[in-house]
């Protein structure tokens, strides 16, 4: 038996998938923008001097990459709720697709730590050292010297890690009521 590429069951999905568009923009915007922010965060753990911080970071990062999001997505619906009732809240009426922001954030998060630490340290830091020699503060230094050059190394990686957020998050879509 020899089956056939079929144009019309595409053109007969489209309007399917079409109407789910908007959720998968909102899911992965606010997934980003939360991973972001605790990646910024984890970053500046890995980079600072406190061996605890940096230990917590660093372990954050290893268990959070290695973790299968389908299990990581189980653990939040199913553990977050569970612990939550523990001190006296209820959170098994919140709508599924906060879960599924939290658990992409997380996975984002730690991926993006890594995107950053290894941008900020692609900088040679005699480019930070000439702009405080020159008079910059070093928060001004930062700003304009180092966090310019560093975002042009991290695009790509930032950009793949968005792409590989999508296939994740497209995998899991049946989540939503």
């Amino acid at each position: 038996m020899q089956t056939y590429f079929d144009s019309t069951y595409i053109w007969g999905a489209l309007p399917q998938l079409l109407s789910f568009l908007h959720v998968t923009f909102m899911v992965a915007g606010l997934s980003v923008l939360f991973g972001t922010i605790l990646g910024f965060i984890l970053a500046v753990m890995k980079l600072g001097t406190s061996t605890a911080a940096r230990k917590i970071a660093n372990g954050y990062t290893t268990i959070l990459r290695c973790t299968p999001s389908i299990v990581l997505l189980f653990l939040v619906y199913y553990g977050l709720p569970a612990i939550a009732s523990n001190f006296g809240t209820e959170l098994n009426h919140l709508h599924t697709s906060i879960y599924v922001v939290i658990t992409f954030s997380l996975q984002f998060g730690a991926i993006m730590s890594e995107v950053m630490r290894t941008a900020y340290e692609a900088i040679d830091r005699g480019q930070y050292e000439a702009a405080v020699s020159v008079g910059l503060s070093p928060a001004q230094a930062f700003r304009r010297i180092v966090l310019p050059q560093a975002f042009v190394v991290a695009l790509p990686n930032f950009g793949n890690s968005l792409l590989e957020l999508m296939k994740e998050f497209i995998s899991v879509y049946h989540w939503f009521d």
